[in-house]
């Protein structure tokens, strides 16, 4: 419902983010929360990750270890920038874009980590992986903030963060592990970033499940939207929990 004020400015009144507060906790608030789960899994698997090989590196493009950690610092470096690149465009663009899209550029850019041809493309992609993780963290936590029940939201909060990184943490070091001392020196490594690119693959396909955000529908004026998405999810939850 929209009227306007002594001012002309047009005053939207509505019960859609009220509707979506009131829910009861269900399988599809896991499923969200699980799904973008993976922007924190894969900064803990890609930060423990290049650690865990980075004296492989060091070997394969005949460098000092001091110079080989070079890829690290820029990973974290690109993952504040994209952090506040992204957060902002998660404004302007909208929630899902943002987050279908640095899933993409995290998995395109730890693929290329794995064919890079020299330790300057290593350090590149390893820069551009870290834009695309970073710029996962604002649409994800204003996701999760904006679908899931105030009542859960803070421990859930919790949950995707501390589970999420030392998840990652451990899946990364069994899979250094097993590159460093299964596979060829010059193989090992490059299969140990492929993962990553893989597992961004399957976390795009599961994400396209995911709406968008009706609170940004509603601030950019696209209110039969946004009402669609709240009916589809209340008739989810219904389902669900078989009410």
């Amino acid at each position: 419902m929209t009227n306007g004020d002594e001012s002309g400015i047009k005053v939207v009144k509505t019960d859609l983010l009220a509707r979506l507060d009131r829910l009861p906790f269900s399988p599809f608030h896991r499923k969200v929360i699980l799904v973008l789960t993976a922007a924190y899994f894969l900064d803990g698997l890609e930060s423990t990750l290049y650690g865990g090989v980075l004296a492989i590196v060091a070997k394969v493009f005949r460098i000092t270890s001091l110079e080989s950690t070079l890829g690290l610092v820029l990973f974290l470096i690109g993952a504040a920038i994209g952090a506040e690149l992204f957060g902002v465009l998660a404004d302007v663009l909208g929630r899902k874009r943002l987050f279908m899209t640095t899933i993409l550029i995290y998995g395109l850019f730890t693929a290329l980590s794995a064919v890079s041809f020299n330790f300057i493309s290593l350090t590149v992609f390893r820069f551009l992986t870290g834009v695309g993780i970073g710029g996962e963290y604002g649409a994800v936590n204003s996701a999760i903030q904006e679908f899931v029940p105030p009542r859960e939201r803070g421990k859930w909060l919790g949950f995707v963060i501390g589970a999420g990184w030392d998840v990652g943490t451990v899946i990364a070091s069994l899979i250094s592990y097993f590159a460093i001392s299964r596979l060829p020196i010059n193989i090992g490594w490059r299969v140990a970033f492929l993962v990553g690119a893989i597992l961004a693959v399957f976390v795009w396909v599961i994400r396209r499940s995911i709406p968008e955000s009706p609170r940004w529908l509603l601030s950019k004026g696209r209110y039969n939207e946004a009402e669609d998405i709240v009916r589809q999810v209340e008739d989810l939850v219904k389902n669900q929990l078989g009410d």
